[in-house]
């Protein structure tokens, strides 16, 4: 990502914005403290942009995830420019930016709305009231550990007690993430369900399992008793002493999609399905 493209994207949305909000860290990442823009308001928090129409995530998917925990539970629709590597959130290129603006401005888009992860439990750890996750929650063994027991309950039910380097809690909109790299189902987005997915198991017989987003009840057992536990892009070692509970948050993420845009068209195209170099030689 280069100053440059940045200026791009900021002399577009002055085209069509009042205010900009840039999130102070980033800017701070590109401009000199005494760059003044007469539309652009500096934001340190979600409450300095309450007055925000869209929110736009400039980067890859991991920036996607960071801008969706900044905005939080405010429903400001989000959407994603790719300056990184695949991007599935953030699936829109530099070059639709007059596109983009312009459908905004006409209303010509709809709202895809989003389920996240929801966890109390992880208040402690990740400074928030609760730990909320729009891909997934890891647990994960640490480098010098030997493998981990995750024991899953599904509603007071006991699923399954998997041993090997860690296991996945994924929504569907995760299930393109690091679950898929584990051997994990492709989901539709629009269903509400968890995805369990086991990392280096220690059985060959243990699958990824998808269940109804109700609420989860997992526990770590370690030689070493630690191990690390991850939401999204944040990582943190932990104790094995603790009950972790996951559930379906509230509220959900309202991300924004235009008519050229659909699920099935963006795993085609990432996943490049269909691509073959020998049709190229016909």
């Amino acid at each position: 990502m280069t100053v440059s493209a940045i200026e791009t994207i900021i002399d577009t949305c002055c085209l069509y914005a009042e205010k900009i909000f840039v999130y102070r860290s980033f800017f701070a990442d590109f401009f000199s403290q005494d760059f003044i823009h007469p539309k652009i308001v500096l934001a340190d928090s979600v409450k300095d942009a309450e007055e925000a129409d869209f929110l736009l995530s400039i980067g890859g998917d991991g920036t996607f995830l960071r801008a969706v925990n900044f905005i939080d539970k405010k429903h400001i629709p989000i959407l994603g420019i790719n300056m990184g590597r695949l991007g599935f959130l953030s699936n829109l290129q530099l070059k639709d930016l007059p596109f983009i603006f312009q459908s905004l401005k006409n209303n010509n888009y709809t709202l895809e709305k989003r389920m996240l992860l929801k966890s109390v439990s992880l208040a402690g750890v990740f400074g928030k009231d609760a730990a909320f996750a729009l891909n997934d929650i890891c647990f994960h063994r640490t480098d010098d550990s030997d493998m981990i027991a995750v024991d899953v309950k599904v509603d007071g039910k006991h699923l399954n007690t998997y041993w090997g380097d860690g296991l996945i809690v994924s929504t569907p909109t995760g299930s393109t993430a690091y679950s898929l790299s584990c051997g994990g189902p492709i989901i539709n987005p629009a269903l509400e369900v968890f995805l369990i997915s086991p990392i280096a198991s220690h059985a060959l017989t243990v699958r990824p399992i998808i269940v109804p987003a109700t609420t989860l009840e997992i526990s770590v057992k370690s030689r070493t008793h630690e191990f690390l536990l991850s939401k999204d892009s944040d990582t943190q070692k932990v104790s094995d002493n603790a009950t972790i509970m996951i559930e379906k948050a509230e509220f959900s993420i309202d991300v924004i999609n235009f008519e050229c845009q659909n699920f099935y068209k963006t795993i085609s195209e990432k996943l490049m399905w269909g691509a073959d170099k020998r049709f190229s030689l016909l």
